[in-house]
């Protein structure tokens, strides 16, 4: 297999972000392929060596060779890839978990996301912008770097872009405005953006039609609750970035 190139030293500049429409935008991407092959032979690989050991037997003795997932790019329009998003496993206790990592072809790994998590490598991402096929993650900003969402052998995009609206997100704590114009601290919890319309979210608390999981939803209560308003810059910190996380990420 060919060796993917080092990935570009991460920029030392503070990153400025571009505007996406009137609200941020993300994609649902999967990590699978040689991922789970990899995973699932090393799992009962040390499951057998490590059968009455301590703990420290499992991380002493990972296989943590990097995965390649996708190639990347330096720019929106280039041609040339120039190097590899990348996936090895790292241990927590007894099991193995992901690490989402930018490898170079000298064995080097830059980690980008420490844990992807353990079931089905499921990721929603937050994107800082979109040029025809290619996509800038902000896990990839500072390296200034682009994916393709047509994905690749162990990434794919399973859905995207798509904003805030119409979905469960988890909010850090604000202050927002309510129907009457008056402020109030919105506490950390998950809300359902109703709509974003020049440069401000409409969103209300959760309710249990939003998930009813299981039950019969017209046998849930309807629940009554304040209909809320921010500015779109107050989901976002400094540098653009999303402060909020898609809610209930694997279901109920």
């Amino acid at each position: 297999m060919e060796a993917p190139p080092p990935p570009p030293a991460p920029a030392s500049a503070a990153i400025a972000a571009p505007m996406l429409d009137d609200e941020p935008k993300f994609v649902d991407a999967y990590l699978h392929g040689p991922l789970d092959s990899i995973y699932n032979v090393e799992y009962q690989r040390l499951e057998e060596l490590c059968r009455g050991q301590p703990e420290a037997c499992w991380a002493q003795n990972l296989d943590s060779t990097a995965v390649p997932l996708a190639r990347y790019w330096r720019g929106a329009g280039d041609d040339e890839p120039a190097g590899w998003l990348s996936a090895r496993l790292r241990t927590q206790g007894r099991w193995p978990y992901a690490a989402l990592v930018a490898q170079g072809d000298d064995a080097a790994a830059v980690t980008l996301i420490e844990d992807v998590g353990d079931w089905g490598y499921g990721m929603t991402v937050p994107i800082r912008q979109v040029q025809g096929d290619r996509f800038q993650p902000w896990f990839l900003a500072e390296m200034g770097v682009w994916l393709s969402l047509d994905g690749g052998r162990g990434f794919s995009v399973l859905e995207g872009p798509f904003g805030l609206t119409g979905r469960l997100w988890y909010f850090q704590h604000l202050e927002a405005a309510g129907a009457v114009g008056e402020s109030s601290i919105v506490p950390a919890g998950v809300y359902m953006v109703l709509g974003v319309e020049n440069g401000q979210v409409r969103f209300r608390a959760e309710i249990p039609q939003d998930m009813p999981c299981g039950e019969d939803v017209d046998s849930v209560p309807t629940v009554e609750v304040e209909i809320l308003e921010v500015p779109v810059e107050a989901l976002l910190d400094e540098a653009g970035r999303p402060r909020v996380d898609v809610a209930y990420g694997k279901g109920c």
